[in-house]
């Protein structure tokens, strides 16, 4: 008994190091995640490309100044104009007006930049993902504005700044990039 109690303690410390050192936001991610399905769609997406380099290096109070002339306005789904936005059009055409070329695609966006794991890393300027529903493991995208709020598409109010905290979405957040 003595011995098997030495060895869980010695797997748990050895687990709060590996987690605790690791440089990379996809395995801390994978350690706080705890639900075996999802972890299997996170490792799925991850087998596609992940953490990879900004095409450019920007100003990230550029792209959430360019995101902020967007408020207001209305849902449209594949929207990339002033006329109509969705969650990634925000982000692709924020991202275009300061010279980023992203996909159009919040699952493909997801692939660029270091995975911030959780909400109380983000920072300004950190694009956020959150969870979808069947095969799509990433569903929405916004752009965090400070660090308590995230400017994205809605569908049903269009474009606003949101709590990152805000009821439904805290129980969707996946992850940010940065």
């Amino acid at each position: 008994m003595h011995a098997f109690r030495h060895l869980i303690i010695a797997s748990v410390v050895s687990l709060l190091f590996i987690v605790g050192c690791s440089n990379s936001g996809y395995d801390l991610l994978l350690a706080k995640t705890f639900d075996s399905k999802l972890k299997a769609r996170i490792e799925q997406f991850a087998s596609g490309g992940i953490e990879n380099e900004w095409p450019i290096e920007f100003e990230k109070d550029a792209l959430i100044e360019a995101s902020k002339k967007y408020i207001g306005v209305k849902y449209r789904a594949g929207g990339t104009s002033g006329q109509g936005l969705d969650c990634s059009g925000l982000v692709y055409l924020s991202a275009r007006e300061i010279g980023l070329k992203l996909p159009h695609h919040a699952e493909q966006m997801a692939r660029y930049g270091q995975i911030v794991p959780t909400k109380g890393r983000l920072r300004q300027g950190d694009l956020v993902f959150f969870k979808g529903e069947g095969t799509r493991l990433i569903n929405h995208v916004g752009i965090m504005v400070n660090h308590k709020e995230f400017i994205h598409v809605s569908s049903s109010k269009g474009c606003v700044v949101t709590p990152i905290n805000d009821a439904y979405w805290k129980s969707l957040f996946l992850f940010g990039t940065r």
